[in-house]
């Protein structure tokens, strides 16, 4: 199956899911749509941040370095706090987080924060195993903005 039949299947799951108002239990078919959907989703969507700021070019690239200076520490947080069983305050900065995080066009990275802010609601002991990915992605967010800011 090619690889976008294999999205619209998953996409088809996904909102079938969210109709009946039934959270999917396998784990793996939430793993799978989860990721999937993640991974359509672009790194930095640069022109809608653009769009959010007026197409002012300076202005994004002071709310991006704010962003970069504040994104470390805010995930620095968040994981000592899941590591001590914080939950209520990993889950608060992960909150602030993941709207900073959209401001800016970081996609996948706001949809991995909003993941894992789930998880602390619901799950929390899958919360340390999430936080991996938020990791990755502000990684991959970093790389791309700094490659074409």
């Amino acid at each position: 199956m090619c690889f976008c039949r294999l999205t619209n299947v998953c996409i088809r799951l996904k909102q079938a899911a969210e109709t009946n108002w039934r959270r999917p239990t396998n784990p793996l078919f939430v793993f799978l749509v989860e990721n999937i959907m993640s991974e359509l989703l672009p790194i930095w969507d640069q022109s809608g941040a653009l769009q959010r700021l007026m197409n002012k070019e300076a202005l994004l690239q002071r709310v991006l370095l704010m962003f970069l200076d504040q994104a470390e520490p805010r995930l620095m947080e968040i994981r000592a706090d899941i590591n001590q069983g914080r939950i209520s305050q990993a889950k608060a900065t992960t909150h602030m987080l993941k709207g900073s995080a959209g401001e800016v066009g970081a996609m996948r990275l706001h949809a991995s924060l909003g993941r894992l802010e789930a998880c602390l609601i619901s799950e929390p002991a899958r919360a340390a195993d999430l936080y991996n990915t938020v990791a990755y992605n502000y990684q991959l967010f970093v790389n791309e903005a700094k490659h074409n800011a």
